[in-house]
């Protein structure tokens, strides 16, 4: 049996109207292997859009949220509906573009989104956010100014960029931990790093929280 349930937030399949695939399968394969079991959550709603990946124009085609992200987990995702905060130990988001609009773009989805990431906090439970994703953060706890410095990167330094894309950042205070993978055109390699090394942050917070406990 895995020592901890961490929560993974799915907004679809594909980096541009969904979860990034990449991103989803480094998160599931990192929670693996550092002990955690994964429960995959999405909502069960439409998509705000819907977008041919080979070309990047938008398609006619009316997608669910929920179906397009069983495509990640051989079918094994929960309804955004019947999450219970009280089994997981932690969340966590991946990125791509269905954050921002299939979480956003849905007055119920991002009402249900908000409660989920507040009982999360408000129960001092880790929450990684990856990409994208830590925006919907930023629209959430607004005032209590979340830094991820994701529109902050210095491209000159070089070394400091790597270094935040590999091991990301970490807020104690908040139980936050922000990894900017694909927004900074990052090397497939350096992505996998840095997810790796935000589940690693995420377990090591959850032993604290349980030490605390």
């Amino acid at each position: 049996m895995k020592s901890k349930k961490v929560g993974v937030l799915l907004t679809g399949t594909g980096f541009y109207d969904g979860t990034d695939a990449q991103e989803a399968v480094f998160t599931l394969l990192a929670l693996d292997k550092y002990d955690c079991e994964s429960i995959c959550i999405a909502p069960d709603a439409s998509q705000a859009s819907v977008v041919n990946h080979l070309t990047g124009e938008d398609s006619t085609q009316v997608r669910n949220i929920q179906e397009e992200a069983a495509r990640l987990t051989k079918g094994k995702v929960i309804s955004l509906k019947e999450v219970d905060v009280e089994e997981l130990d932690a969340l966590v988001i991946p990125g791509g573009f269905g954050v921002t609009k299939n979480l956003t773009h849905h007055p119920e989805v991002f009402q249900d989104i908000s409660k989920l990431i507040k009982e999360i906090y408000q129960a001092k439970k880790p929450i990684a956010a990856v990409c994208l994703s830590p925006t919907i953060l930023v629209q959430i706890f607004n005032d209590i100014g979340i830094e991820t410095k994701l529109n902050q990167s210095d491209e000159k330094n070089t070394a400091e960029s790597r270094q935040i894309a590999e091991q990301g950042l970490i807020d104690q205070k908040n139980n936050i931990i922000t990894s900017p993978c694909y927004t900074r055109d990052a090397a497939i390699a350096l992505v996998y790093l840095g997810i790796e090394n935000t589940i690693i942050k995420l377990t090591q917070l959850c032993r604290k929280n349980s030490i605390l406990v």
